[in-house]
């Protein structure tokens, strides 16, 4: 995380590496048109790309592309709208590069998968339902290969605004300016928003080998609101979509880790950590990522769904720094639940499991 300096405050955000920086000024300079285009679209592209070249998929069998942003195209959006007001013409692009589908129409002409492309945006937890819907197609034999994308660029001054009048934004001065998921008497609102992208590449299989992580379950829940920002402080929706997930486990078998949404606001890290409890008296491992790479918004919850699949590689786990939560650590994980809730009270729970031995 660093410092900015926006409209003369100092906020703390969650940009991309510097390695990134120079991929996407590499991208550019190679696909001079993609200009035009938002940054939410360059991470979205550049993404996508490396998962498909890892994935070894080529155009012989059709691909679907699924992006998911919670904001789209952020920057563009503010900066034509600014113009406006000010009185300057509207450019031309403006409404065919800020319209919700112009990502994954970019992404799917970058790669020429020449089948359908599609947008959907469910607030914070877009990049979790892109799996879900990735899922349905597959399921449903309408598509043989999905290439779920999620991204997100909201480090705007617009964007950051909206965030501090909502009362939410970090003020924290530690080691740590976002405490996701700490909920100890001194908690305070310390979200910090960061951007991202990440893709996955989907495809149907009978052929499970030692070792193939696969999506087990998948579960969905829908909270009653008194606003439009609100939170149910027992954490319903949570609830609803981690008990949806575990009934399409063998035996109603619990996760051997979560990767809580924990977003850093104090009602959402408490009602989220309530449902938890709820759900798994004995408490799995629970950690988060939001401490590390900030609240990206409709990306986060797949950066979750990456670090699921590195913990069932073997790899990668990191715990709260605070341990607000069960800090035991299984010897062998072979079920990780990623959660995510949007606003509107909309929460979803994806499991990622691995194969222990060939069928």
């Amino acid at each position: 995380m660093a410092r900015a300096d926006v409209d003369g405050k100092v906020l703390w955000t969650a940009p991309v590496s510097a390695a990134a920086g120079s991929e996407i000024t590499a991208l550019l300079e190679e696909y001079p048109a993609y200009r035009h285009a938002d940054r939410s679209v360059w991470l979205g592209i550049l993404a996508a790309e490396k998962a498909w070249k890892i994935s070894g998929w080529n155009n012989d069998i059709p691909c679907i592309v699924n992006a998911a942003s919670s904001r789209g195209a952020t920057a563009l959006w503010e900066d034509y709208h600014s113009r406006f007001v000010s009185g300057d013409a509207v450019p031309v692009k403006t409404s065919p590069t800020t319209t919700l589908g112009n990502i994954a129409t970019h992404i799917a002409r970058h790669l020429k998968t020449g089948h359908a492309a599609i947008e959907h945006s469910v607030t914070c937890g877009s990049g979790l339902q892109a799996i879900a819907n990735g899922m349905a197609w597959l399921r449903s034999g309408m598509a043989k290969r999905v290439l779920a994308v999620a991204t997100e660029a909201p480090l705007t001054r617009f964007t950051l605004a909206q965030m501090q009048a909502l009362g939410i934004y970090s003020a924290e001065t530690d080691n740590y300016p976002c405490k996701a998921g700490y909920t100890g008497h001194d908690k305070k609102n310390s979200m910090v928003l960061g951007e991202a992208a990440v893709a996955f590449c989907l495809e149907m299989t009978d052929e499970l080998q030692a070792g193939d992580i696969y999506i087990a379950a998948a579960g969905f829940g829908l909270e009653e609101l008194s606003s439009l920002t609100s939170i149910d402080p027992e954490g319903k929706g949570f609830r609803l979509s981690m008990q949806a997930a575990c009934s399409q486990l063998p035996g109603n078998s619990i996760p051997d880790v979560i990767i809580a949404h924990a977003p850093g606001t104090i009602k959402g890290d408490r009602a989220e950590q309530k449902a938890i409890g709820s759900v798994f008296p004995q408490l799995p491992a629970v950690t988060g990522n939001k401490w590390l790479a900030g609240h990206t918004f409709g990306a986060s919850g797949l950066l979750s769904l990456e670090w699921a699949a590195m913990l069932l590689s073997g790899s990668g786990y990191v715990p709260f720094p605070y341990e607000p939560y069960s800090s035991h650590y299984p010897h062998k994980v072979s079920r990780v639940m990623v959660n995510a809730m949007g606003f509107g009270g909309n929460a979803i729970s994806v499991v990622l499991a691995v194969q222990r031995a060939a069928l």
